[in-house]
């Protein structure tokens, strides 16, 4: 592949599917984390209602909603 497209373009491409492959690795490591800051608004019996817009569901996984 490096004589067709010449070593840079093929570096660049290696680099680049190194690179997804790490993310997703990191990713699915991260899940559980994921799922604990989720779980927060669970622990509060009042607070029932389901998030609809894309603000609420970013506001549930972060950080600030472990409480």
């Amino acid at each position: 592949m490096a004589r067709q497209i010449g070593v840079g373009p093929t570096l660049f491409l290696m680099t680049t599917k190194a690179m997804s492959v790490l993310f997703l690795i990191l990713f699915l490591i991260n899940l559980p984390v994921l799922n604990f800051f989720y779980m927060g608004t669970r622990a509060d019996p009042e607070n029932t209602q389901s998030a609809t817009q894309i603000t609420e569901k970013f506001a549930q996984l972060s950080l600030g909603n472990i409480g």
